[in-house]
């Protein structure tokens, strides 16, 4: 690609990023407007193109950013409903202990509540990867890696490097950067190292190829909702397998 096709390609991505938040904060508008109160759900993706003269994608992703902040929520072959949080006024005050600090500043976090975290955002991931029709010839590939992988510190980075391509598969920007967000913030709380070949390992090892297994089938099918449930129970497992006495040792308290 020419300097010329990406400072072109930079710039649409620019537009689209700004074009989705605008459309996003204008359907809160919206709604706190009481203008879909009578039916209690936004119209369909194709309508809502049209009346902003933008691709569907970018109104999908205005909507992937309206439910991650708990504003709507999206049920297949139903429609995109509005949640009672979408018709508060404002936001809640910021909490000034983590206003203006930097990521690295933050405090250390814990351990169950990075996995909770995670799993409100994966879940969404993996649901708007199926929505965005991906293949999966990469994650598939990454599951076969960690599969047979008898090292912990690989099975940690193949892990981080799956969630990853399955955010990308998402094809939202925002998603992207807050996954990777969360991984860094699970970095900084992340178990010690679990002895190779360990039986804590190998249950880490094959709970995550199977789990993952699952979700990826779901993404291909274009299933969302089974995405998104297959992603929510593989950090139920994960939590369940870190609160396990065969592992309890491994993981900070």
């Amino acid at each position: 690609m020419s300097n010329e096709e990406m400072a072109s390609e930079e710039l649409r991505t620019q537009r689209d990023l700004r074009a989705y938040q605008i459309i996003g904060q204008s359907l809160l508008q919206r709604i706190r407007s009481g203008e879909f109160h009578a039916t209690g759900k936004l119209p369909t993706e194709r309508e809502l193109a049209e009346v902003y003269s933008v691709g569907r994608a970018v109104i999908r992703d205005a909507l992937v950013m309206l439910e991650v902040k708990g504003l709507v929520q999206s049920r297949q072959g139903s429609g995109i409903y509005i949640t009672k949080t979408a018709y508060a006024e404002g936001w809640p005050e910021r909490n000034e202990e983590f206003a203006d600090r930097p990521l690295s500043e933050a405090p250390a976090p814990k351990w169950l509540d990075i996995l909770h975290a995670q799993q409100c955002l994966e879940s969404h991931i993996a649901k708007q990867a199926a929505l965005a029709g991906a293949d999966g010839l990469w994650l598939e590939d990454l599951i076969e890696r960690l599969r047979l992988t008898a090292s912990a510190a690989e099975l940690y980075r193949l892990d981080g490097q799956w969630h990853s391509a399955l955010a990308q598969a998402s094809r939202n920007t925002e998603l992207m950067w807050l996954s990777q967000q969360m991984w860094e913030r699970r970095a900084q709380a992340s178990a010690a190292h679990l002895p190779n070949d360990s039986p804590p390992f190998l249950a880490l090892r094959n709970l995550c190829a199977g789990d993952h297994k699952r979700t990826l089938d779901a993404v291909r099918k274009g299933d969302s909702d089974r995405a998104y449930y297959a992603m929510w129970h593989h950090f139920e497992n994960l939590k369940t397998l870190y609160k396990s006495e065969t592992i309890a040792l491994s993981v900070p308290s």
